[in-house]
Formats: structure tokens, sequence, C-alpha cells
């Protein structure tokens, strides 16, 4: 039997995936802020009345809280008027982290004029989310009707939020360095920022970090950062270290290891798992033989898409009964799978017995 390693580094995939045009507690702009952004979901209701008394009172870190408080529900009803009502205060007040966040509700919702000059503002005090947000909408044409990429406009913005350490504009100049997109190619360059923002804890350069290892043969090094990615919830890296734990390539051989990534990875939206586990079902592989359970799986993964698992499907059919097929129906419904595509794209076969 074959499975597949997904390996991928694409520009294009990086730019069609929901990266988070948000403001950053971590961010070096954030200030002191950063530690009371954490601390929200640990607030009473004796913190929740002096922020609200010193909003009141036109304190802009405060202001800003307060809208945060209302965005996410914490002590007080969900409550998007209010939310902007307190950012937008907090933003006319100078708060760069408020005019970042204000920003980002506009280009949320497909206001990008008015998200770009929120954004300049804060851009003016240094700050990095800003500048990372501002090189998202010209790589995604977000500025123009037409959405065409921008990558000339956006490079020096992603550039400039890189070198203050920022992960994602890292992991985006490190694509466009190897691709050779709005900047000239540079494979050095590209390896610099990836391994930068993989070692920031960054889930997607993380996974590119594995597949270069991988391409190079070296999996133990690619089983490492496959491993970090996973620990992320990256769901493309959970199928591939299910993977090598199934073969013992880069670590050792462990198959409930194995079961346990795919079914993390099925989770997650990866149809390949849901075949995997199928497959192991069907052989007694790392657990007790269960074919309706086996049927279940690869019924799961063909309506997720995955070919080869309706063929699979067509052939154990044959060796249930009416009985059992509709046993396995039943269960699909009670397996925890996640039937969305996952983002990231590309495989590479990887031989496994």
């Amino acid at each position: 039997m074959r499975t597949r390693l997904a390996l991928s580094c694409a520009l294009f995939c990086a730019l069609a995936s929901p990266l988070a045009l948000a403001h950053d507690p971590n961010s070096p702009s954030s200030d002191t802020f950063a530690a009371l952004l954490k601390s929200l979901n640990k607030m009473t209701r004796a913190d929740l009345a002096v922020i609200t008394q010193r909003a009141q009172a036109h304190d802009p870190r405060s202001e800003m809280m307060l809208g945060i408080l209302y965005r996410d529900g914490i002590l007080v009803p969900r409550d998007h008027a209010a939310y902007l009502q307190w950012i937008k205060l907090s933003a006319d007040h100078g708060y760069a982290a408020a005019e970042t966040e204000l920003g980002s509700d506009y280009a949320f919702n497909a206001k990008p004029a008015e998200a770009i000059a929120w954004f300049e503002k804060a851009l003016a005090q240094d700050n990095v989310d800003a500048e990372f947000n501002l090189g998202l909408i010209y790589a995604k044409g977000e500025d123009t009707p037409e959405h065409h990429s921008n990558m000339l406009k956006a490079v020096p913005y992603f550039r400039k939020a890189a070198t203050q350490n920022h992960p994602a504009a890292q992991y985006i100049l490190a694509l466009a360095y190897h691709e050779g997109t709005g900047i000239e190619r540079d494979e050095e360059q590209c390896k610099k920022w990836m391994i930068a923002s993989a070692e920031q804890g960054y889930g997607k350069a993380q996974f590119s970090v594995a597949a270069r290892y991988y391409l190079v043969s070296d999996y133990k090094n690619a089983f490492l950062w496959f491993k970090r990615a996973a620990d992320q919830k990256h769901s493309r890296a959970e199928l591939n270290v299910a993977t090598m734990y199934f073969v013992g390539q880069g670590t050792r051989k462990d198959l409930q290891q194995a079961l346990y990534w795919n079914q993390r990875a099925a989770e997650h939206g990866e149809s390949s798992a849901l075949r995997m586990i199928g497959t192991m079902y069907a052989s007694g592989t790392g657990v007790a033989k269960d074919l309706v359970t086996s049927y279940a799986y690869l019924l799961a993964a063909a309506e997720s898409g995955n070919q080869q698992a309706s063929l699979d499907a067509a052939k154990l059919a044959g060796l249930l009964s009416d009985i059992e097929k509709a046993q396995a129906n039943r269960r699909i419904s009670e397996l925890a799978i996640h039937k969305a595509k996952p983002i990231e794209t590309g495989t590479l076969a990887a031989s496994q017995p």
C-alpha cells in the first residue's frame, strides 16, 4: 500500500489561506497591552468595573480592552456595536493597537479604503501588525475591484514586519523569495526567513521547513518539524506524522501513534487520514480487525472527495451484508471528522508496506 506525504511551499496557497488580519498581542508594538490582552479571560467583575471607569474617563487602552470584551462576550454580552464604539474611541485617541483592530474590522467587511486609512495611521506609530496587514491587502489585491495581487507593493511591508519578528510576515517573505514574486528569487533568503518564522512557532513555516528536510531525505529532522506543526493542529502535518509513525520513518514505528495522529488529521479535514484509518481496520493493523468500522471510515473519506477511498469502499462492500453496510452508514455520523477540505495542497508519494 502507498500513502502520500503532503508537501507544499506555495505563495498562492499561503495567500489563499485565512491569514489573520488582526492585532497580534505578542508584537513589539503592543507595549504592555500584550499582558493585558492575555489576562482578559481571567478578569473578574471587579476588574471590569475598573476598566469601564477608566474607559469612560477616555483612557485609550481601557477603551480598547472594553471593546474586545464586548467583541468576545467576556463578562458582558457579545455586542458588535459596542465593540466598534469603544474601539473607534480608542483609535480616535491615537492608540495604535485600536487603529489596527479597527482597520481589520473594515478589511473583514470588504471596506479596503477605510482599512488602509486606519492601518496607515497605526503604521505611523510603527505598529508591526499594521505593516503586515497592509502587505496582505496589497498581496491579495483587496485594494482593487479586480483583486489583482501587487507583490511589488506588498513585499516592502512584509519585509519591514519580518525584521520586527512578525512570524506570518517572515513566512510570506520567505515564500516570495522562493518564487521570486515581487522580489528577486533568493533561496538563501527564503531559508533564512522560513527558519526564523518556524523557530517562532509559526505552524505553516514549521511545515515548510519539515518538507524541505524530507525532500533531501533527512527524515529525522523532517519528523521533528512536522511534529511541531502537528502539535499546533496543522492538518497536513498531522497526516505526515501519522504516516511517518506508520512506516517508522524518521522515528520509531508506532501504530498506536499512527492511529492517533490519523484521527487528529481526520478531525481537521484530511480525507486521506480517514482512508488510512479505514485501511488499518480492514487489515487489523494496529487495531482489532473490524470491517464495518473500516467501511464507515472509507465511506466518510469517499464523501469527502477521496477517490481511492471510493474504490476501496466498493471492494469492501462485496464482503459485507446489507445489515453490516447499514450499520456502517449509521456509524459515519458518530465519527469525529471535519469534512471541509484543508487549505494546504501538494503531495509526494512515500512508500509504505
